[in-house]
C-alpha cells in the first residue's frame, strides 16, 4: 500500500469511526474481585509489618514527664556498673531482691546525682545540675548498698539494682 492508496482510503472512512478514535479509552485489566484482593493482600502486608515492627520495640518512656510510668526496665550506668530500672510493671524483679512491691519517698536516702533520660541509648545518665533533669538518684535508705538504689521521676519511685551476667544483685554481697 502507497500514500496514495492509503490517503483515499482514509478519505472513506465514515465520520463515526474518527469521533470513537478520538474517545476510545482502554478498559481497565482485571476484574473489580481482583483488584478488591489485590487491595486488601496490601493491607495485609502493611498491617503485618506494623504489629511487627510494635512488636520488636521496647515502649517508650519519656521520663521528662513528671506522670512517667513504665513497665519496662530502662537501665542506669554507675561507677561502671548497669542497674536496671524496676518498677510496678516487674514486681518479680523487686520480689526476688527482697525490695517492696510499692516504692515510694521514704525508701529514699542520701541524694547521689540527678538523672536524664538518653534516648539514642535508652538509659538514664547522670549529670551535675537539677536543671532539665528527669528524676533523682538516691541511696536505699533501709539498707545503704552499692547494689540498690532509688529513683524519683517526677511522685513516682523506682529501683536501680545492679545486673550483670551473674544476674541481679541487693543489698551488700
Amino acid at each position: 500500500m502507497n500514500e496514495k492508496i492509503f490517503s483515499e482510503a482514509m478519505g472513506e472512512l465514515d465520520e463515526k469511526y474518527y469521533a470513537e478514535a478520538v474517545n476510545y479509552k482502554k478498559k481497565r485489566s482485571g476484574t473489580p474481585l481482583k483488584r478488591i484482593a489485590v487491595v486488601a493482600a496490601c493491607l495485609c502486608v502493611a498491617v503485618f509489618g506494623f504489629v511487627l515492627g510494635a512488636g520488636s520495640q521496647k515502649p517508650s518512656v519519656n521520663p521528662s514527664n513528671s506522670d512517667v510510668s513504665t513497665d519496662v526496665a530502662q537501665t542506669v550506668k554507675f561507677n561502671g556498673e548497669t542497674y536496671f530500672v524496676c518498677g510496678s510493671g516487674e514486681a518479680e524483679i523487686l520480689k526476688e531482691c527482697g525490695l517492696p512491691q510499692t516504692l515510694d519517698s521514704s525508701l529514699a536516702g542520701k541524694h547521689v546525682s540527678y538523672l536524664r533520660f538518653e534516648e539514642s541509648r535508652n538509659e538514664f545518665v547522670f549529670q551535675n545540675e537539677e536543671k532539665g533533669s528527669a528524676g533523682e538518684l538516691f541511696e536505699y535508705a533501709k539498707k545503704p548498698n552499692k547494689n540498690v538504689y532509688i529513683i524519683a521521676l517526677g511522685e513516682k519511685y523506682y529501683a536501680a539494682i545492679r545486673h550483670d551476667e551473674n544476674g541481679y544483685h541487693y543489698f551488700s554481697e
